[in-house]
């Protein structure tokens, strides 16, 4: 009896089941040739998850610059932006494109130098010491 009652409800409630786990998925650059898709077995796993060009990242542990992942921790100090394509942590300095180990500093084209500093002169961003 047991199983003409089953038989009768897939008579009357056709179903198919394909796979019993649900996969979820974030793809970056969907439809190019550089098309990338990571998988994620629940949703919480995907908070804070977002493509850097085609690569799928994490937010609150990795830096996206300019297309190139970075972790965000950088021998203990974290990273809070970028400088061109690399993690800039809060003891730097970027001027330019290029980062240097300083406090705080002020901008001269590519050097860095400190305003208040009466011996140090920016003009046309060339820096004069």
């Amino acid at each position: 009896m047991l199983n003409s009652i089953f038989h009768l409800f897939f008579i009357l409630f056709p179903l198919t089941v394909v796979s019993s786990k649900t996969e979820f998925r974030v793809c970056c650059q969907v439809g190019t040739k550089s098309e990338n898709c990571t998988s994620f077995s629940e949703p919480r796993e995907m908070i804070g998850v977002a493509c850097c060009g085609s690569h799928v990242y994490n937010t609150s542990s990795q830096l996206c610059c300019e297309e190139n992942v970075h972790n965000r921790d950088r021998g203990g100090v974290m990273a809070h932006s970028c400088c061109g394509t690399q993690p800039l942590r809060l003891d730097q300095t970027c001027c330019g494109g290029v980062i240097h180990n300083i406090i705080g500093g002020d901008c001269c084209g590519t050097d860095v130098y400190f305003q208040r500093d009466a011996t140090a002169l920016c003009c046309d961003q060339t820096l004069s010491l």
